[in-house]
């Protein structure tokens, strides 16, 4: 990730409006930091105060305490070029667990993520984060997995995967 970024255009990232939704955990904090030092003016969501400890010293990056999805309607689409979706339940042990709480972090979050933003910033990007191990296949997370990938297909090029 920091190559991809190092060697992007940083012209590009300069003054860009970046949300990253989910973006106060260890990825989360490096892509923040990585934008902003490519000159974008970053905000990072979190669930709690305490989890901006790890984003709230990051020059150019601020803290945005909101619960999702209670709270998406909140974040202004207009306010945003690029919208960074962390937010997931990130293992095949986690979601095994929680199963239902995996499709809805997952799947439907994303879905609603997308929603939200298509419609009141047309020209805003969302990029979505994606992988599963071969050891992972035939999990409830890979299945999570597979199914947001096919939301990121069938938006006809609005969304990125990566």
């Amino acid at each position: 990730m920091t190559t991809l970024m190092t060697n992007a255009n940083q012209n590009a990232w300069t003054g860009r409006r970046v949300l990253v939704l989910g973006g106060t955990g260890r990825i989360g904090s490096l892509v923040a930091l990585q934008l902003a030092s490519l000159g974008a003016k970053v905000t990072v969501t979190g669930r709690t105060d305490d989890s901006a400890s790890n984003v709230g010293t990051i020059t150019g990056v601020q803290f945005r305490k909101n619960r999702l999805p209670e709270e998406l309607a909140a974040l202004d689409p207009r306010d945003f070029d690029v919208v960074i979706n962390l937010v997931a339940v990130p293992t095949a042990h986690a979601a095994n667990a929680d199963p239902q709480g995996a499709f809805s972090l997952n799947v439907k979050l994303l879905d609603q993520v997308i929603t939200h933003f298509a419609a009141g910033n047309p020209d805003a990007s969302v990029v979505v984060t994606s992988s599963v191990r071969t050891s992972e296949l035939g999990s409830m997370y890979s299945w999570s997995k597979i199914a947001a990938e096919g939301l990121v297909s069938a938006s006809g090029g609005k969304l990125r995967c990566g």
